[in-house]
């Protein structure tokens, strides 16, 4: 979608939040009243945004070749507008809206819901306590999103969000790493062990103990090594080493 479209589109959801919320001003006669009335609840900053955002509207209806070029800072804006108008309404509060902040509100939020989403579902691979420990973290720093009152407020809260984020994918890491570790003895053991048997099983006679003793003496050892070494490169080494070893007896 072009950011002209995108402009007209979210200009059209701005200018109906405004007619709800002011609709004593709102007339055929006076078209963007309600968005002056709102207007006149911004500091100057805003109330100059909102100005010119309304002129930007002006030309590109009116003009039948484009004289202005619209830019991704007029969306934001107007996003940022949209977003306050509708925490007012949910809240029931009157308070100045300033766009920029409830724009970088609106995208912190909605990256911290998705990491809830992640963390509730199956994207996130760590034990119930830990998933639980760091979903209540997440939940409290998004009330502190929704409360902040500056930018500043708003970034430091992000900022501590991507602290617990990278903690989280950091403990989800090392549970994967413990997980793979532990499937990959668990297969190892098994191989050798299948392989034990299967050289005992072909041993006959008085003169095969000397071999099955020897046999048992290498399972056991790899099985034990397998089990305390901490790398995946190790127990498919071990493994391997032992297979042959058992392979050879015969």
């Amino acid at each position: 979608m072009s950011l002209e479209k995108q402009f007209n589109e979210k200009f059209n959801v701005l200018d109906q939040l405004c007619r709800k919320k002011y609709p004593e001003y709102d007339s055929r006669e006076k078209p963007f009243e309600p968005l002056r009335q709102f207007k006149s609840t911004l500091d100057k900053t805003g109330s100059k945004h909102l100005e010119n955002l309304i002129d930007a509207r002006n030309i590109l209806s009116h003009s039948p070749v484009p004289l202005i070029s619209i830019e991704k800072g007029a969306i934001n804006l107007l996003d940022g507008f949209i977003n306050g108008l509708r925490r007012q309404a949910q809240y029931g509060s009157d308070a100045p809206i300033d766009p920029e902040l409830e724009k970088l509100r609106a995208d912190n939020l909605k990256i911290m819901s998705n990491a809830l989403n992640d963390i509730n579902g199956a994207n996130i691979h760590v034990n119930e306590t830990i998933r639980e420990r760091y979903k209540a973290a997440i939940l409290d720093l998004v009330q502190k999103e929704k409360d902040a009152t500056s930018v500043a407020e708003i970034r430091k809260n992000f900022f501590d969000f991507k602290e617990i984020m990278n903690k989280l994918l950091e403990s989800e890491k090392k549970a994967r790493k413990t997980h793979a570790l532990k499937r990959s003895k668990e297969e190892a053991i098994n191989d050798v062990s299948e392989a034990y048997y299967d050289t005992i099983r072909d041993i006959k006679g008085i003169f095969g103990i000397g071999k099955r003793r020897q046999a048992k003496l290498i399972k056991e050892d790899a099985i034990s090594r397998i089990n305390s070494t901490e790398t995946l490169d190790n127990i498919e080494e071990i493994a391997e080493t032992a297979i042959d070893l058992l392979n050879d007896i015969n």
